[in-house]
C-alpha cells in the first residue's frame, strides 16, 4: 500500500510538468480537472459511453470488467463475513494467527460450520454464475451496435486463408463465391496477400537514398559514410530505383504467383459477407477458413504470406518451447518462494539467519517476500510467450496475438499462483497422481488450499503496485524526457508512443484482472476478507484505468469485445476450481460426506448456466434480421461512396507497398 501511494503522488506530481505524457489525448473540452485529486472523481464518474467513443469497446469493456468485478465481490464478501465471519471466529484452531481467527483454518475437523459452508457454495455459484450471465447480456448490444457500425470496406470484408493452389488467383477465388458458393454474382473485388519481400527490399533501399541526398543537401554527408559519394549520383541512384520500384510494383500486382494463401474478398453486400463466415467458420473444417478481416492498420502482413504446412510446423515448435516454459517454472517458483519465507530450522536456506537473529523482521518479510518474488516471477511470462508467438506463431493481426496472450498467460497464472503455490513445486507428479487415481484431488486440495488464505492475501495486495505503476507511465516518460532536448515535444511524443504492448497491452492486461478475481472466487469462503482487499485492487483499477483511456494512452485497434468475452469464459472455469476444491475441503473435513456432494451438486447449476453462455448468447456476427436492417442505411451508403472518393489505403485491404504513392498517403 505505501508503494502504491508513492507511485500514485509520483504520477501526481509529474502529470502537470509532463502533460504530452499523461494527459495529451483527452476528448475536447474534457481534459482532466487541474485540481491534484480531480482526476480521481472525474474518471471514476466517466460513464461507459465516453471510454468507448474515445478508446473503443475492448477498453471499455476492461473498464466495465472491473465495475463486474466490484459488484461480484460486494454481494460475496459482505453476507460471507456477516455469516461465516463469526462462526470462523468462535472455532478454536487459528492458535495465534488472528487474521486466521475469521477464516476457515480457525475451525476443527467435523465442525457443524461446515454445513454453512454447503450452503455458501450454491450462494457463491448462484451469484458469480448470474452475474456473469447479466454482464454479457449488456455486453451484446454494444457488441451488435460495434458490428452494425464497422466502416467499409471492412463491415463487406472477409479474410479467406487455406485457399488451395488451383483457386490462388483473382478470378479463381471470384468464379468459387459467385458460382459455387452462391450461384450468383457477389464479390466485388478480390486481394491476394502477395509475397513483397523483394518489393520491400528494394523501397528500404530506396529510402535510404533519399535520405542520403538530404543529408548531402544539407552538408551531412551519409550516415556512417555509407553514402560517400556526390549528389548528382545519388540522384540518379533515386532515379533508378524509383524505377525498379514501380515496375516491380506494377509486376508484382498483376502476378498470380506470387500469391499466398490468404485473400481478402469484399462483397456487395453486407449479407453474404456474413453468410459467408458462418459457412466457412474456422471451426467448420471446411477446405478454406473464413473469418472477419482486422483493421487495416493491425495487419500482420508477413505472418500472412507464411505457407499454411510451414505455419503448422512452427506452431508445433512454439507450442513445445511453451510445454518446456511451463516445465521449467513450476520447480523455480516453487524453489525461489521457499527460498523467500524465512525459517531458522531451513538448514538449506542461506537466509535463515535472519529468522533467528531478527523474528520480528522474519515475520514482516515473510508476510510479504514470497507473494512479492512470485509476481516478480510471472511478470517475465508475457515477454517469453510474445517472444514465442511472434518467432513460432501465425497471427491475422495484432489484436488477435494479444488474445493468445490473454488466454495462454491466465492458464500460466492460475497454474503457478493458485495450484503450485498452493499444491507446492511438486505439481507435475500430482497430475500423475490425480490421473491415476482421481479421487485423491480432493484429499489434496483440502490439505494445502485453506492454509494458504494468509499468503493470497499478501498477493493482492501487493498487486495494487501493479496498477500503482501502469499509471506512472514510466517507460513513455523515460523516452519522451529522452529525447525532447534534441527532438521537441512533439517528436518526443511520437517517439514515447505507444506504451509497451507486452506488459501494457489488452492482453495482459485483461488476464491479470482475470487472475485478481478469480483468487477471491475460490478463497472467498475460506477467507471471506480477502473480498474486501481484492475491492480495493478493482476500485484502483477502475480509476487508473478510465484515466489511461480517457487521457494518456493513444487509441489502438478494436476487436469489439474479444478480450472481455475471454475474461468471462475465465470466471467460468475458475468457479469450478473453487467447486471441486471446496468438495474437497468438505469432503475431508466435513461432519458427513453428504457436505461434500451438496456441494458438488452446483456443478449442475455451473453446467446449465455455461450452457446458457455458449449456447444463447451469441456474440461474433450479427443476425440476419439486423444485417437487413443496416444495409439500406442512408449513413451507411454515404460511407461507402466517402471511402470511394477518398481512396485511402484501408479501403483497398492491399499490402502498402504494393499502393501507389498517391494512394498510399491517403
Amino acid at each position: 500500500v505505501v508503494v502504491t501511494a508513492f507511485l500514485v503522488s509520483f504520477f501526481m506530481f509529474m502529470r502537470p510538468r509532463f502533460p504530452l505524457v499523461y494527459q495529451a489525448e483527452s476528448p475536447p473540452g474534457r481534459g482532466p480537472p487541474s485540481a491534484p485529486l480531480g482526476w480521481i472523481r472525474q474518471a471514476w464518474n466517466a460513464d461507459f459511453g465516453e471510454v468507448n467513443a474515445r478508446a473503443g469497446l475492448d477498453h471499455a469493456q476492461l473498464v466495465v470488467f472491473t465495475e463486474l468485478a466490484f459488484r461480484v465481490l460486494l454481494a460475496l464478501g459482505v453476507p460471507l463475513l456477516l455469516v461465516l465471519g463469526p462462526m470462523h471466529f468462535f472455532g478454536d484452531a487459528g492458535g495465534r494467527d488472528i487474521l486466521g481467527w475469521i477464516g476457515m483454518s480457525n475451525l476443527t475437523s467435523r465442525s457443524w460450520v461446515y454445513w454453512f459452508h454447503t450452503a455458501a457454495v450454491w450462494y457463491v455459484v448462484w451469484i458469480v454464475m448470474n452475474s456473469v450471465e447479466d454482464a454479457m447480456r449488456r455486453f451484446l448490444p454494444h457488441r451488435n451496435a460495434w458490428l452494425a457500425q464497422m466502416p467499409y470496406p471492412r463491415s463487406l470484408t472477409i479474410l479467406v486463408q487455406g485457399v488451395p493452389r488451383e483457386r490462388k488467383t483473382d478470378d479463381a477465388l471470384r468464379d468459387f463465391f459467385d458460382s459455387q458458393v452462391f450461384g450468383r454474382g457477389v464479390v466485388s473485388k478480390v486481394h491476394f496477400v502477395k509475397n513483397t519481400a523483394q518489393l520491400r527490399a528494394a523501397q528500404s533501399r530506396l529510402e535510404r537514398v533519399e535520405d542520403a541526398i538530404e543529408r548531402a543537401s544539407q552538408g551531412k554527408g551519409g550516415p556512417q559514410g555509407q553514402f560517400d559519394v556526390a549528389l548528382p549520383v545519388l540522384v540518379d541512384q533515386r532515379r533508378e530505383l524509383q524505377r525498379m520500384v514501380a515496375s516491380m510494383r506494377q509486376e508484382m500486382g498483376n502476378l498470380a504467383t506470387v500469391n499466398s494463401s490468404s485473400a481478402f474478398v469484399e462483397f456487395k453486400a453486407r449479407r453474404e459477407t456474413v453468410i459467408a463466415m458462418k459457412m466457412f467458420s474456422e471451426s467448420d473444417r471446411e477446405e478454406i477458413a473464413v473469418s472477419a478481416p482486422p483493421d487495416y492498420v493491425d495487419i500482420r502482413w508477413e505472418d500472412l504470406t507464411v505457407d499454411d504446412a510451414v505455419a503448422k510446423g512452427r506452431e508445433v515448435v512454439g507450442l513445445a518451447l511453451i510445454v518446456l516454459v511451463f516445465i521449467f517454472f513450476i520447480p523455480l517458483v516453487a524453489s525461489l518462494q521457499a527460498i523467500a519465507f524465512l525459517e531458522e530450522d531451513a538448514q538449506w536456506n542461506p537466509l535463515r539467519f535472519i529468522a533467528r537473529d531478527s523474528p520480528a523482521i522474519a515475520t514482516a518479510w515473510n508476510g510479504v517476500a514470497p507473494a512479492l518474488v512470485l509476481s516478480i516471477i510471472m511478470s517475465f511470462i508475457p515477454w517469453i510467450l510474445t517472444f514465442i508467438f511472434d518467432t513460432f506463431y501465425k497471427f491475422v493481426d495484432s489484436g488477435l496475438a494479444q488474445n493468445c496472450l490473454q488466454r495462454v498467460f491466465f492458464v500460466f497464472l492460475v497454474v503457478f499462483v493458485l495450484l503450485v503455490s498452493s499444491l507446492g513445486g511438486s505439481l507435475i507428479r500430482t497430475v500423475v497422481l490425480v490421473v491415476t487415481q482421481p479421487g485423491v484431488i480432493f484429499n489434496l486440495l483440502a490439505a494445502s488450499m485453506p492454509n494458504r488464505t494468509q499468503f493470497f492475501l499478501s498477493y493482492m495486495a501487493v498487486q495494487l503496485v501493479g496498477e500503482g505503476y501502469s499509471l506512472t507511465r514510466a517507460v513513455p516518460l523515460v523516452k519522451f524526457t529522452s529525447v525532447r532536448a534534441s527532438q521537441g515535444p512533439v517528436k518526443a511524443k511520437e517517439f514515447a508512443e505507444p506504451e509497451d504492448f507486452t506488459m501494457h497491452g489488452m492482453g495482459t492486461r485483461s488476464a491479470r484482472l482475470s487472475l485478481l478475481l478469480s483468487i477471491p472466487l475460490v478463497f472467498c469462503t475460506m477467507c471471506p476478507l480477502i473480498c474486501f482487499v481484492a475491492l480495493l485492487n478493482f476500485a484502483l483499477a477502475r480509476v487508473v484505468y478510465t484515466y489511461l483511456f480517457l487521457h494518456a494512452e493513444t487509441r489502438k485497434g478494436d476487436l469489439g469485445g474479444v478480450f472481455f468475452c475471454t475474461q468471462l469464459g475465465h470466471i467460468h472455469y475458475t468457479l469450478l476450481i473453487f467447486i471441486i476444491t471446496m468438495m474437497g475441503v468438505l469432503f475431508d473435513q466435513g461432519p458427513s460426506w453428504l457436505c461434500g456432494w451438496l456441494a458438488g451438486g452446483s456443478l449442475g447449476l455451473w453446467l446449465y448456466k455455461y450452457r446458457i453462455f455458449q449456447r444463447q448468447l451469441k456474440w461474433e456476427f450479427l443476425d440476419f434480421k439486423t444485417v437487413s436492417s443496416i444495409e439500406p442505411h442512408p449513413t451507411f451508403v454515404q460511407s461507402v461512396a466517402q471511402a470511394f472518393s477518398r481512396r485511402e489505403p484501408s479501403t483497398l485491404y492491399v499490402q502498402e507497398e504494393l499502393l501507389l504513392p498517391a494512394q498510399a498517403e491517403a
